[in-house]
């Protein structure tokens, strides 16, 4: 279903939409982006349907394996998961001279670490250390 407007716009189409009343600041048009992709996301992530044994099933959950938006939304995840990591381990390991990080590689959603032990005795609490007198 679409509308002239949409399908087949020419300089003779008459608009069936109200004008905005005032143009969309910087933030606005991002937020409306941002609503507009997120609901597109979760369409398409609800309604995966696939083919088992000649029936036709819908996905009940998580992404499906090969798909373009599922590897995608793992990118996005992974990136922001690794970016918060290594502030946390920053803000946790400050006073220990000898910690070091020496690898942090991930692979769709696969996370190879290579680090210094953290002691025992430390907590680590969203990027704040907490001595517990170890």
């Amino acid at each position: 279903m679409s509308t002239e407007e949409i399908a087949e716009r020419s300089e003779r189409t008459v608009s069936k939409f109200y004008p905005a009343r005032k143009g969309q600041t910087r933030e606005e048009m991002r937020r409306m982006i941002g609503v507009a992709l997120e609901e597109a996301v979760n369409t398409a992530m609800r309604n995966h349907v696939y083919t088992f044994n000649g029936e036709v099933r819908r996905q009940s959950e998580g992404g499906w394996i090969g798909n373009k938006l599922t590897g995608a939304m793992a990118k996005v995840y992974m990136s922001r998961w690794t970016r918060q990591l290594k502030y946390n381990l920053a803000q946790a390991t400050d006073d220990i001279h000898y910690f070091e990080l020496y690898v942090l590689k991930y692979y769709v959603d696969d996370c190879n670490l290579v680090m210094e032990a953290i002691p025992p005795w430390l907590q680590v609490d969203r990027g704040q250390a907490e001595d517990d007198g170890g």
